[in-house]
């Protein structure tokens, strides 16, 4: 069965780019304001499917959050709520903690499968052609593997950044203030923020291309960092404006029910219920920004307008 997103018939081929029927401007340069409008008409053009798609790779966290223990608040006793132990964690210790280990590394997979699914789906309807359903998780599925190893890369990379930014931060604030507290030492603190923020801005539609372009490993982030390498402030203030729009927009969503039921509700399985849904609609979002960025930095190289 086709999903009716596209009313055109042609199959999904990454051969041969078009200029996009949706936008009179794709080859222009990277505009924040473009993006994030484009984003958001591609996310609302399959919301659906796509809030399933994201809230099925959020159920191993939820059931997660479900079965662990919830203690009240410092401030709704007064005092420090007592400590969590075996009798009270269910995942704390025995072969329950393996089964915790076992859900958090099958929701790892599970959110790559979503987020590469969709992905497919997303930069289709961005070239105006349809899919079926079998067809894009056939896509996330046949990306998992080199997502695997794409997140394994990055793991030693941000290792290696953090060692690296650590040692630059205690010569600094050790060797230099002599004082880690003193203001020249808690200025120092980005020194761990800004190359991880570099490296993450650069590596944007490092999804995209595994799945769009089946690049391998090195390959991948290698053109991810050759698209993005001038649109680095543009993607910047993207998620800039993303993050703290929505983090204001849910955090106004969620205070109606803490203002009802009180702070004793952080917690409860009815405020975790809310959280996982409201979190899979930014998930959808952010997966529909990843896509529109790859799509305009690609077509821009397609069609010579590079982003300045």
């Amino acid at each position: 069965m086709v999903y009716r997103v596209f009313r055109l018939s042609r199959p999904l081929q990454f051969t041969s780019w078009d200029v996009n029927p949706m936008s009179e401007n794709a080859a222009s340069p990277l505009q924040v304001g473009r993006v994030l409008n484009t984003s958001l008409k591609v996310a609302a053009g399959g919301f659906l499917l796509y809030f399933l798609m994201a809230l099925i790779a959020n159920v191993p966290n939820l059931i997660v959050e479900l079965l662990s223990p919830a203690p009240p608040p410092p401030w709704v006793d007064g005092e420090m709520p007592p400590e969590v132990g075996p009798e009270t964690n269910p995942f704390q210790e025995g072969p329950a903690a393996f089964g915790l280990l076992a859900l958090v590394l099958f929701g790892i997979l599970l959110s790559f499968v979503m987020s590469a699914s969709a992905t497919y789906a997303m930069v289709a309807r961005l070239r105006g052609t349809q899919f079926d359903l079998p067809q894009i998780f056939a896509g996330g599925l046949r990306a998992l593997l080199p997502l695997l190893g794409v997140l394994v890369v990055l793991f030693a990379v941000f290792l290696g950044i953090a060692l690296v930014a650590g040692i630059v931060w205690a010569a600094i604030a050790y060797g230099i203030a002599g004082d880690p507290k003193s203001p020249l030492g808690v200025l120092a603190l980005p020194i761990f923020l800004v190359p991880l923020l570099i490296v993450s801005v650069r590596l944007t539609p490092v999804v995209p291309v595994v799945v769009v372009e089946r690049a391998g490993i090195i390959a991948s982030l290698q053109r991810s960092a050759g698209l993005t390498k001038r649109s680095f402030w543009q993607i910047l203030g993207v998620f800039v404006i993303a993050i703290v729009f929505l983090t204001a927009f849910f955090a106004v969503l969620l205070a109606v029910p803490l203002a009802i039921l009180g702070p004793e509700a952080l917690g409860s399985p009815p405020l975790v219920v809310v959280n996982a849904l409201l979190s899979s609609v930014a998930i959808v979002y952010f997966w529909a920004l990843t896509a529109v960025i790859y799509y305009e930095l690609r077509m821009a190289e397609e069609t010579g307008a590079v982003p300045a």
